[in-house]
């Protein structure tokens, strides 16, 4: 019989326009790895198949409740042991599955000869006439049998795997490809699924991903880890069992995907992972969770009080779905842990969580306090937009007129600036008067410069150094509505923080960055 099923094997493969060049060896497997099958933890269970390769033995067993479960032993001193076992990436059910390793693999949809050391793994239909499930895995430089290919006579088409791709084929007697997807997924046949891994082109386009590129000013910064796969972990919002958790409270990831890791808190590591195309995640998951030689770095937050200026939404997914995980109102107070581009890593009452970094005010420290503007509808203004230079015959700044402003966003999350316009004020510069505006010396907006000559400051920073010639200078805002069109103004609005002394004088400035400038 087990001749019988050898030839069929080789028949379906040819007419499957697969060529397996191999010789498989007839070695016995060895009395110490069948007496490994022989104690009562394996009582009703069968060996259906052995397969021989340089280093070590396949094994493949019936359990007595019918599971098909591969087992791979290897050399221990003058003996055997066994390296690992694994039910998925091995079909189930009662079909005949056969299992061989061949070194050379020929394969025509592809069109590519392959050498090497190769597991097949074979599941056949009820009346052992055709494969039904077909997957081919290769022996890696580092001892790891990585799947390659995966024919499914389901889906009728041939599959090859290579590292971050997966390329369709329309079927085994063609060599058009429906197309390659880009993705990261496991391929190690100790951690694969084969019923997790998608079979067609238009699944995978949906599941397979890539770690994303963080912004390039994040302060988070990633390192993608390779964990034990097959598990799963719970994750949370917070490194706190009892922090809010995304998913509606069942968010887990598994270890068969790419996973980031931002540092490690309190025996949590922060991470990033992906559910599919559209939709990603960070938290927190267990620290035990790492591979063992792994080196993760402490998370170090700078924790800095901060109030939501405007109800807000909390996501965990900043890039991608934005899916809500809580909700701020105006006035909540919460903790700026960190800053990824436009985005606030904060934490709150029992969740950590994104935010819009603009929908944060910092109450002052050393008794700054910022002037606010609370506009007729009671929504509270923190910026001062800078809209006229009062500067006398030598350029002396001794006032500025503007309007109060808020940063905002509209339903599709598009920032603008609310603007209070029956704030229009003018205030005069206090004697002591100083400011910190943008550093011309680089391109980070958060980094400032002292300045006490704003209209120096005006020059360089945006009309590159060169005052106008033989005149003042021009603002839009003076300008009529008819005169806009026709005349140069040189303005530019500045959006900055201001601190009034008793005389309603302003005594210090901050330049306040904004991202649609």
């Amino acid at each position: 019989m087990k001749k019988h099923i050898r030839r069929l094997i080789l028949l379906v493969l040819a007419m499957l326009a697969v060529c397996i060049c191999a010789a498989q060896a007839g070695e016995a497997l060895p009395a110490e790895i069948s007496s490994y099958f022989s104690t009562d933890a394996f009582a009703g269970a069968s060996i259906t198949d052995t397969a021989r390769w340089d280093s070590g033995w396949f094994v493949l067993i019936r359990t007595g409740g019918g599971q098909n479960i591969l087992y791979c032993f290897t050399p221990s001193g003058s003996g055997w042991t066994n390296s690992f076992s694994t039910g998925k990436a091995v079909p189930q059910g009662n079909h005949t599955v056969e299992i061989y390793v061949t070194n050379s693999i020929a394969e025509f949809s592809a069109q590519e000869q392959f050498d090497g050391q190769f597991l097949v793994i074979s599941q056949y239909n009820d009346e052992q006439r055709y494969i039904e499930l077909f997957s081919a895995y290769q022996l890696s430089s580092s001892g790891r049998w990585n799947l390659i290919r995966l024919f499914s006579h389901d889906s009728r088409g041939d599959i090859a795997v290579s590292e971050g791709a997966v390329t369709y084929y329309r079927d085994l007697n063609h060599s058009g490809v429906i197309g390659t997807v880009q993705g990261t997924f496991q391929r190690d046949l100790r951690y694969i699924s084969l019923s997790a891994f998608p079979r067609t082109y238009q699944k995978a386009q949906q599941k397979l991903t890539s770690p994303p590129v963080l912004p390039e000013d994040s302060e988070l910064t990633a390192q993608e880890i390779r964990f034990a796969g097959g598990k799963k972990y719970p994750v949370y919002s917070a490194p706190d069992k009892l922090s809010l958790r995304g998913g509606n409270g069942k968010a887990l990831v598994s270890t068969n995907g790419w996973i980031q890791v931002f540092g490690k808190e309190n025996g949590w590591i922060l991470i990033q992972y992906s559910i599919d195309k559209d939709h990603y995640r960070f938290g927190y998951i267990d620290a035990a969770s790492l591979p063992k030689k792994s080196s993760v770095p402490d998370l170090d937050f700078e924790r800095i009080s901060a109030v939501v200026n405007e109800n807000v939404r909390v996501t965990d997914d900043p890039f991608f779905s934005r899916n809500t995980l809580a909700s701020l109102s105006g006035g909540d107070s919460v903790t700026l842990l960190s800053v990824m581009g436009e985005w606030a890593y904060i934490e709150g009452s029992g969740f950590r969580g994104f935010i819009p970094y603009t929908s944060l005010a910092f109450p002052s420290a050393g008794g700054e306090d910022f002037n606010v503007y609370t506009g007729s509808s009671g929504a509270q203004y923190d910026l001062f937009e800078i809209r006229k230079l009062l500067y006398d015959k030598d350029h002396h700044v001794y006032a500025v007129t503007g309007v109060y402003e808020r940063v905002a966003t509209d339903e599709e999350g598009i920032y603008y600036g609310d603007t209070a316009e029956e704030s229009l004020v003018t205030y005069n510069l206090a004697d002591n008067f100083h400011a910190d505006m943008q550093s011309l010396s680089g391109p980070d907006p958060d980094a400032f410069e002292p300045v006490t000559d704003l209209y120096a400051w005006y020059i360089n920073a945006y009309l590159e150094g060169k005052a106008p010639a033989g005149r003042e200078l021009i603002f839009s805002f003076d300008l009529p509505d008819e005169q806009k069109d026709t005349t140069d103004a040189d303005f530019w609005f500045v959006t900055t923080q201001i601190r009034l002394n008793e005389k309603n004088e302003i005594e210090y400035m901050r330049y306040y960055y904004v991202p649609w400038a």
